[in-house]
């Protein structure tokens, strides 16, 4: 019986461990991005969709302009949707798409910078549509905002 008990008990705590660190990693997304996390998995379903298309106009839609692209040797910027198809087959190429598609919301790093996929690949950040007044969760849309070539 002690040994039933014992075992019950053993994984009660597992499980609240675990349930205790999806909690943790929710917070952490919402902190990230400063909107809710059912927002952020809305982005992200529409973002992996826009990706699995292949289109660069379906991506642009969650590209915040300008977007950032670090190299191993320069950073250049992309201005505007024009600029950014241009880049698209390197960007997005079928390798680096998979990194977006293949992504776990709940393993996704997330800093000050923002979202990441994969091993810094792609950042995407929270977006003040107020031109910097934002106060509330409403006020901020995510978009991507930085792409990591370098490798």
């Amino acid at each position: 019986m002690k040994l039933i008990f014992f075992c019950l008990t053993f994984f009660m705590a597992i499980n609240a461990t675990a349930q205790e660190s999806d909690n943790d990693k929710i917070k952490a997304v919402e902190f990230s991005a400063q909107m809710s996390f059912s927002d952020v998995e809305n982005f992200l379903e529409r973002f992996k969709n826009a990706v699995k298309s292949n289109k660069c106009l379906d991506v642009a839609q969650y590209v915040g302009f300008p977007l950032k692209i670090n190299t191993d040797s320069k950073v250049k910027e992309l201005w505007n949707r024009t600029a950014f198809c241009r880049y698209f087959p390197i960007l997005f190429s079928a390798k680096r798409s998979d990194i977006i598609l293949k992504q776990n919301i709940f393993d996704m790093p997330v800093g000050y910078r923002g979202l990441m996929f994969g091993n810094g690949n792609f950042w995407v950040q929270p977006v003040c549509l107020n031109e910097n007044k934002c106060t509330n969760e409403s006020d901020y849309i995510l978009r991507l905002k930085v792409v990591n070539l370098g490798e």
